[in-house]
């Protein structure tokens, strides 16, 4: 009897055993396997891939900046032109007029915050005998800040009125000769209308017309490289846009001597500078709300977060948003979620 007790005992414990295991082998399975890799710190040359058109020696058109009546024009077709001369101008007085009231304003503005400098700093020497309230104290600081704000304000305001009256003049960016003038003496003009289709003395030129958020990142100086593997430097930035497709007009010169044919468009590829980021393969990349890739925490659980895509390539991808110490998702199975838990493989 008592051999049969203990074999039955045995029976159920190996039973129970067995089932445990099963169930955990089943619950092992459940959890997706996937593997994952570490984000790589690196710096990378940034590129932006455009379209250009060279003539022989850099011909292009320079626009006006404002609109208004022609007042001047002091050049003909064939005059050789030095950098920094002025070429034409508008009428300015309006201009010129809102550019000394902002100096008066913004002069106003000087004596008024060095006035509530001194009030605030008479208020404190004395609010330490009880004779002015903290209240007093905090309104006189107030009337500071409020004075520093409308200073500011005032210095924009000039800056604006400083640059519209630049506006009114086209001025040569380079040594160049006058092709052909499409202003005359009386006409009126509008913003990003052609003024004068000039050629540069020296070199060659390619323009190219770029989105203003691009234009804006590129510094005088920033080289591109054309499809025949010849480098050009950026010489001149437009300071207007074409009224039609919004693009900004750049001007490059060529930093060694060429003979392309004249009037041929190029593919380039801009140097936008060095830019700091992790590398990460693109099998990594959810989209989302955009690109992301999924963190795998401490407790092996995932969340999936958004990154910045600098740079992509034919396998992997240049991000921010990372650091090299991260885990992030390689290789995965379908339908992942925030917080569910994962098994993690080499």
């Amino acid at each position: 009897m008592k051999k049969h007790v203990i074999l039955l005992s045995f029976l159920i414990l190996f039973g129970c055993s067995e089932e445990n295991t099963e169930s955990q082998i089943e619950k092992k399975e459940s959890i997706p396997l996937v593997k994952w890799v570490n984000p790589i710190e690196t710096i990378q040359k940034k590129h932006y891939p455009a379209l250009g058109l060279i003539n022989t020696v850099g011909a292009g058109n320079i626009n006006w900046r404002t609109s208004g009546t022609i007042e001047e024009i002091l050049v003909k077709e064939g005059d050789e032109i030095a950098k920094g001369q002025k070429m034409a101008s508008l009428e300015c007085e309006m201009q010129i007029l809102d550019k000394s009231n902002s100096i008066l304003l913004l002069r106003q503005a000087e004596l008024a915050l060095d006035d509530a400098d001194k009030n605030y700093e008479r208020a404190k020497k004395i609010s330490e005998t009880g004779s002015i309230s903290q209240e007093q104290l905090e309104k006189l600081e107030m009337a500071v800040s409020q004075a520093v704000l409308n200073y500011e304000s005032a210095e924009i305001a000039l800056n604006l009125r400083n640059m519209q009256v630049e506006d009114c003049d086209i001025v040569a960016p380079f040594d160049l000769n006058v092709e052909f003038v499409f202003s005359r003496l009386g006409n009126d003009v509008a913003i990003g209308m052609p003024a004068l289709k000039i050629l540069p003395l020296k070199g060659m030129r390619m323009e190219v017309m770029l989105a203003p958020h691009v234009a804006k990142e590129i510094q005088i100086g920033n080289t591109l490289v054309d499809e025949n593997e010849n480098t050009w430097r950026l010489s001149h930035k437009s300071g207007s846009s074409d009224m039609t497709t919004g693009a900004m007009n750049t001007l490059w010169e060529a930093t060694e001597g060429l003979n392309p044919e004249n009037g041929i468009w190029v593919t380039t590829s801009i140097d936008m500078g060095d830019v700091q980021g992790y590398i990460v393969p693109l099998a990594s990349i959810v989209q989302l709300q955009g690109p992301g890739v999924y963190l795998i925490n401490d407790q092996d659980e995932i969340k999936w977060i958004p990154v910045d895509i600098l740079v992509e390539n034919d396998n992997d991808a240049l991000v921010e948003g990372l650091t090299s110490s991260k885990r992030i998702v390689l290789r995965r199975p379908g339908n992942l979620r925030d917080g569910q838990k994962i098994r993690t493989g080499e």
